[in-house]
């Protein structure tokens, strides 16, 4: 009745539990009737009964129980293709029956089955019936580090986590979701394990998307240029760079190939042996090394050595640090910014020496009982390092000239704070700690040898007339430098060599830097030039003047002082270890060799000294002298090698006044016409030299204001353009605005319809219901036996009621 009521499911029970409630119906089974009808009723349905009966799946459990019997023997079960019932009826077997279609089985409580358990034998032979889907699936990922059989091996761990995790209840096939999970094995697999160096996933993601626009460029005949895959896949160039670089495929010699042969059995070896001196000199430079660490305290050396591996481990990380020396983490942090504080000063000192320095400085009792810690933390000083910076920006610009009281760097008082740190060192430094010395001898400090110290060597040059008298202390506007007094021998008094031609300071208050003119330049150059160029003059010639010979010659006739000033620290450094052939100098410190070996023989064929080219005014560097050009442009740089290149060609060696022998009478003394022709010669060559750089700098600024003029109008041609295009897309969105709102009127206005129409066709059915339910009934109540009627009154006497007779 219910279907010919067209009744749904929820409307049906509800039909029976009313007819049940009112009604009591019984049946009585007849020969006539189809015993199968004669089954009791189902009960009404539970709200909580899954929309699928156990009555359906009855036939899709029956078809898994025939494939599970088939398989036992078939030969290759795997060639079959399971239909849905099939695949329906092994997952309500692997999950545990009907009732627990909704549960998840663990891993591990699948593991625990016995293999002839019904859920264990339904999982095997899913897993057996879809291994083609695996092969299907594993083809795509082929030569891609891994061998195929282990791509199957992992897209069947893929299968298994799919079998195990399918519900048919969710309406899809099982081949539909075990791909994505077939997929995710094998893409995982091939980005852990398909290259010798691991690449994280995100990576490998990011590799195939590079390479699919490279195939796509490829395939459009474009270039395949870092600029145009970057701009296919919307990533910089230098992360683009990066992945290509990361995409090279690495393989690993120990590869097996054929029969039991490896790869590196194949490649040539082209790398030989490691020279004798090369293994000589490594092992020398380790073992200055480890005496260099060794003046460090226990705690600090060990942190060095297992950070950087001097131990021959390799580098451990800051926790395995802190579990050996049992501190935290953060501990061995600061020990390690601390030590490398110390040690990177000591490498830049320019002694020369960095494991002497680094013993002088940690023995200085003014650093503290831990030596390591006060240097690091007074490096760190606000105050000095401000000062630090301000100095060292002032020595680039201007040579070892003293800042005036008043000058300010940067925002920084430098001229007070250098005054302090003078008056604090005195004039041989011994007033600060070594780090501090060291530091401002760095940034353009210059001190005097105390008495203890080696004194340096002095060179002699031939006697010259004394310069004139200075009538008055103002400095004179000419940029050249004066001129420098003859230097007496060492024989001479200290007094003789300390000679101060202008007053102090304090008492010419109105021109502070008067009291440097004489100091500054005589004990600069006594320090500055103190290398041996006589013994470089008769160093023999090599047949290929190779780069040792080269740096021994250079560093003969600058010696360190100059070479630390013109090249840098470090150069410097290396030019002393390739003199004394402990390694080779790299290809920059190479070639500023070779540009200073030309420059010392053509001073030498000249018969003059190094301070004669390097103290001369050049036009070719904007009138400054090679040497304050080059503290700021090295020659280790190719511009600083061209400017001392062009500063040659262009040098006029000065008149050079030769010593007469014995007997012959010296010629008259006019030399100081000579100074000062030259004087004003180079003077004049500076000013026309800032006059062609103004003429430069006026005619840039007419180029720049004509180009930002240009720039500007074409930035206005832009900007009315995209203001043109941003009111043709504000007219264009008004319209799909409004269109919008139209359809969504339309479909509004549609919705009720529908809305109305479903309600009618409502009321209809429940009118028909009522109607076919009221016919229903006068059915059943005309079906029902009527009641016996009473008896009849009988119509004569009754004969037991004999006493009423008359």
């Amino acid at each position: 009745m219910a279907r010919l009521a067209g009744l749904t499911a929820s409307e049906s029970a509800e039909f029976k539990a009313t007819a049940t409630a009112r009604f009591s119906v019984r049946t009585e089974p007849s020969p006539a009737e189809n015993p199968a009808r004669s089954q009791p009723v189902a009960p009404a349905s539970r709200p909580d009964t899954p929309t699928v009966l156990p009555d359906d799946l009855s036939p899709a459990i029956a078809a898994a129980m025939k494939v599970l019997d088939e398989d036992r023997f078939t030969k290759r079960p795997e060639k079959r293709v399971l239909t849905a019932p099939e695949e329906v009826g092994l997952s309500m077997l692997l999950r545990g029956g009907v009732d627990r279609v909704g549960v998840e089985p663990s891993a591990k409580e699948l593991a625990d089955l016995s293999p002839q358990d019904i859920r264990r034998r339904a999982r095997d032979c899913l897993i057996a019936h879809n291994q083609g889907l695996v092969h299907s699936l594993v083809r795509a990922h082929a030569d891609q580090g891994l061998e195929y059989e282990d791509l199957f091996q992992h897209g069947i761990l893929g299968l298994i986590n799919a079998v195990r995790k399918y519900d048919p209840s969710q309406g899809n096939k099982l081949s539909t979701y075990a791909t994505w999970w077939i997929r995710q094995a094998v893409s995982r697999a091939v980005a852990d394990e398909g290259r010798a160096i691991r690449v994280p996933v995100y990576m490998h993601d990011l590799m195939h998307k590079v390479a699919r626009a490279e195939r796509q460029l490829l395939s459009a005949g474009r270039s395949l240029s870092a600029a145009d895959i970057a701009v296919a896949c919307d990533l910089p160039i230098t992360k683009v760079d990066e992945i290509r670089r990361i995409s090279r495929v690495t393989d690993s010699l120990d590869r097996v190939i054929g029969d039991g042969t490896s790869l590196g059995e194949l490649v040539e070896a082209r790398t030989a042996l490691p020279s004798v001196e090369g293994t000589v000199l490594r092992s020398l430079a380790d073992r200055d090394v480890h005496r260099f660490v060794a003046l460090l305290p226990e705690r600090y050396a060990c942190v060095v050595n297992r950070r950087i591996g001097l131990d021959g481990r390799e580098p451990a990380t800051l926790d395995a640090i802190g579990t050996e020396l049992q501190v935290t983490r953060e501990r061995v942090r600061q020990l390690e910014g601390q030590v490398l504080s110390v040690v990177r000063l000591a490498l830049e000192a320019p002694g020369g020496d960095p494991h002497t320095t680094l013993r002088s400085m940690l023995a200085d009792p003014r650093a503290g009982a831990n030596p390591v810690n006060g240097i690091s933390r007074d490096l760190r000083s606000s105050k000095w390092s401000a000062g630090v910076v301000a100095m060292r920006a002032f020595h680039a610009r201007n040579g070892h000239a003293r800042p005036a009281h008043d000058h300010v760097e940067g925002r920084f008082p430098l001229g007070v704070w250098a005054a302090e740190q003078r008056s604090i060192a005195g004039e041989s430094g011994g007033g600060l700690p070594t780090h501090r010395k060291i530091i401002l001898s760095m940034v353009g400090f210059l001190w005097k040898n105390t008495p203890d110290e080696p004194r340096q060597a002095r060179r002699r040059v031939p006697p010259r007339p004394p310069a004139p008298a200075v009538a008055d202390p103002q400095p004179s506007p000419s940029p050249v430098e004066p001129v420098v007094p003859p230097v007496p021998d060492e024989t001479d008094a200290p007094e003789a060599r300390e000679a101060p031609v202008l007053p102090d300071a304090p008492d010419v208050p109105d021109v502070p830097d008067v009291t440097e003119v004489p100091q500054v330049p005589e004990a600069t150059a006594i320090e500055r030039y103190s290398g041996r160029w006589e013994e470089a003059i008769e160093l023999p010639v090599t047949l290929d003047r190779n780069v040792r010979w080269t740096a021994h010659y250079v560093r003969l006739a600058l010696g360190h002082a100059l070479l630390d000033e013109i090249l840098g620290a470090h150069p410097a450094q290396a030019v002393s270890e390739a003199a004394d052939g402990n390694r080779l100098p790299d290809r920059p410190v190479a070639q500023a060799l070779h540009v200073l070996a030309r420059v010392l023989d053509a001073l030498k064929e000249q018969g003059l000294r190094p301070d004669d080219f390097f103290e001369c005014p050049s036009p070719a560097l904007l009138g400054q002298c090679p040497r304050v050009y080059l503290s700021s442009h090295p020659p280790v740089k190719p511009e600083g090698r061209l400017a001392l290149a062009q500063a040659l060609k262009e040098f006029t060696p000065p008149d050079v006044t030769v010593e007469e022998p014995a007997g012959r009478t010296q010629p008259p003394a006019s030399t100081t016409e000579h100074f000062h022709q030259e004087a004003e010669h180079r003077q004049r060559e500076l000013h026309e030299a800032h006059e062609a750089a103004d003429e430069r700098i006026r005619n840039a600024q007419v180029e720049a204001e004509e180009r930002v003029r240009e720039a500007e109008r074409v930035a206005r041609l832009r900007m009315a353009a995209l203001e043109e295009r941003l009111r043709q897309g504000q007219a264009a969105a008004f319209l799909r605005i409004a269109a919008a709102e139209t359809l969504e009127r339309e479909t509004a206005e549609r919705l009720r319809a529908v809305e109305r129409r479903a309600e009618q066709r409502v009321a209809e059915v429940q009118e028909v219901s009522r109607s076919r339910i009221a016919d229903l009934e006068a059915q059943l109540a005309a079906l029902r036996p009527a009641p016996p009627a009473p008896p009849a009154p009988p119509r004569g006497p009754d004969p037991r009621e004999w006493w009423q007779r008359g």
